[in-house]
């Protein structure tokens, strides 16, 4: 379930929104999606996501927020991942963000 503060990422294990979808919730830091929050595993699955109203994130090619990055801004989505990123995600970071209208 999605955090309903709007803090959160929507995932897909494919491109346009389709396949197996899951919701990771912020604000955390998941060093690696290996072993999420009821055994659930993302870590190099991930090919299409939107990223909640309330959610800044930072999404990391490797484990422990390393490798090629790219800044996932709230309200936007990806029907598909740019290509540094593109199935290669290893570490996500998710803040939460107050809205200013």
């Amino acid at each position: 379930m999605p955090s309903p503060d709007g803090c959160f990422v929507q995932v897909w294990d494919a491109p346009h929104f389709a396949g197996v979808a899951d919701y990771i919730n912020g604000p955390r830091e998941y060093a690696s999606l290996r072993d999420l929050p009821g055994g659930r595993r993302w870590s190099g699955r991930i090919r299409s996501l939107r990223v909640g109203p309330e959610a800044l994130a930072t999404a990391h090619a490797d484990e422990h927020f390393r490798g090629t990055s790219v800044r996932l801004n709230r309200g936007s989505a990806y029907v598909e991942l740019p290509t540094p990123i593109k199935g290669e995600i290893e570490s996500l970071q998710i803040e939460c963000a107050a809205r200013t209208e």
